[in-house]
């Protein structure tokens, strides 16, 4: 019989150099048992295939009894692991009789890219796309997962710094927030604010130079959001929380 061990999400252009990750954010359901870890992986791209390859670094275990499906679990690693431009995290599943977690995705046809989402499939240990095996030619399933890593520079993070020249606040925000990017005019950024079942809630482009940008957030409901700004120099992704 065949079971799936891992899930993993693709990131493109969001590493390079200098570029390390040291927390991962996933919106995950606990499904059945109360025993067992999970951890996350961190893979390359494989040229051929276009599927994870290479492990670059595994995260610190999280209890399955740990998540309750009530937000993001928080993976973090011993020490930031470097990832290329582009690269895959992946979330390992606990072992049991029935299914134990499940990672929660976007809608169907509500995804960034083709084949970006894979899983990993036991005893045969083959990464498959997922809108290939879990849909058909005319019709794929094309979704995203709710895996969210915090990419940063070699040079670490202070305060709510989230990539050297990128900061957001106020966080909590409550009707607005502001994306800084220190003095530093970026152009062609685009800013995708999802919500924590994956579904994107806002979509921001701005394609003249910019010091600054303001999200209005007054017609969305309190939670928690995952805020990606894409720049010419790669992608992060920033957790944020809303007060009403």
């Amino acid at each position: 019989m065949l079971t799936v061990t891992l899930k993993a999400q693709k990131f493109i252009g969001a590493g390079g150099v200098d570029k390390v990750v040291s927390t991962v954010l996933i919106y995950a359901v606990k499904y059945g048992g109360t025993t067992g870890n999970t951890y996350v992986k961190l893979y390359s791209v494989n040229p051929t295939t276009k599927g994870p390859q290479t492990v670059l670094g595994t995260s610190n275990p999280v209890t399955l009894n740990n998540i309750n499906g009530e937000g993001f679990t928080v993976y973090t690693f011993s020490s930031p692991i470097s990832v290329p431009a582009d690269f895959f995290v992946s979330v390992v599943l606990p072992t049991g009789a029935t299914d134990t977690l499940v990672v929660v995705s976007t809608k169907d046809n509500c995804y960034s890219g083709d084949s970006l989402s894979y899983e990993l499939w036991s005893p045969d240990n083959v990464w498959y796309a997922i809108e290939s095996v879990w849909g058909s030619v005319s019709n794929p399933l094309q979704i995203d997962l709710a895996i969210f890593p915090e990419v940063c520079t070699t040079t670490g993070i202070e305060g709510e710094d989230v990539n050297n020249n990128i900061r957001i606040y106020p966080n909590p925000a409550q009707n607005e927030f502001v994306i800084d990017f220190a003095g530093n005019k970026q152009k062609d950024v685009i800013v995708n604010v999802c919500n924590i079942i994956g579904k994107q809630v806002k979509s921001i482009s701005a394609n003249g130079l910019t010091d600054h940008l303001m999200i209005d957030m007054s017609d969305q409901t309190t939670g928690v959001y995952i805020v990606t700004i894409k720049t010419v120099q790669g992608t992060i992704a920033q957790k944020l929380s809303l007060i009403k």
